[in-house]
């Protein structure tokens, strides 16, 4: 039976929920990434004059869209995009640390801090279309390098809101043992189409995304009512 995916290269990571022969290959993988476009029309709305923190919205709902079509196809070509739609959140997460650190603080090194986010992202491409099975192992180092810079901007600057952050990092952990169980087989139905380990990754990811959000509102990333 010809499949309406069978013409694409198959994509590397399988998870839990059996693929279905239609256009939509993982429904309750797929369907959950509305998470990530409420999420983003939420920060959106929320903090319209934190134009920086807008691109974390944006972001967010870029990732709604890659990943519903990475999950929704199964193939390796929209998988790409997923993993880039991922590197989005943590290169913002990057550039917005060094722009709390100075390195972007004036208005003409706007097109600096535009230029590095670009560059991480392209990084990401290259690295991800060459060397396909290290994709998450250069997201940890993305969300690696952030960590680091969060603990020197608390070194020079004894900087001290951590609450969102302390809830998004615990949000996130909660979702990374969805995804293990999920993709390790240990909570997994494969013909459970309305939910999955790997859906409620996505629900609480988002959760996170909002979470982070709030974070940087409140980190002096950029004054509110002001575009730098």
């Amino acid at each position: 039976m010809q499949c309406p995916w069978d013409g694409w290269a198959p994509a590397s990571l399988r998870f839990c929920e059996q693929q279905l022969c239609a256009w939509v290959t993982q429904p309750a993988n797929t369907y959950s990434n509305i998470f990530f476009l409420i999420a983003g029309v939420f920060i959106i709305r929320r903090f319209p004059r934190h134009w920086f923190i807008a691109i974390l919205g944006f972001s967010s709902g870029a990732l709604a869209v890659a990943s519903g079509l990475f999950h929704a196809s199964s193939t390796f070509f929209f998988e790409i995009f997923d993993m880039l739609g991922m590197y989005c959140i943590a290169a913002i997460m990057i550039v917005g640390n060094l722009r709390r650190l100075g390195v972007f603080a004036k208005k003409e090194s706007n097109l600096r801090a535009y230029s590095l986010y670009l560059a991480l992202l392209t990084l990401a491409l290259i690295i991800n279309t060459t060397y396909t099975t290290s994709g998450i192992a250069l997201f940890a180092t993305y969300i690696a390098i952030a960590i680091a810079l969060e603990i020197e901007i608390h070194v020079r600057t004894g900087f001290f809101k951590y609450k969102h952050l302390c809830l998004a990092i615990v949000c996130f952990g909660l979702s990374f043992a969805f995804w293990i169980a999920d993709i390790k087989g240990w909570w997994c139905d494969p013909n459970r189409h309305w939910v999955s380990g790997h859906a409620i990754w996505h629900v609480l990811n988002a959760a996170t995304i909002v979470l982070f959000a709030y974070f940087y509102a409140g980190s002096g990333i950029i004054e509110e009512g002001k575009r730098a």
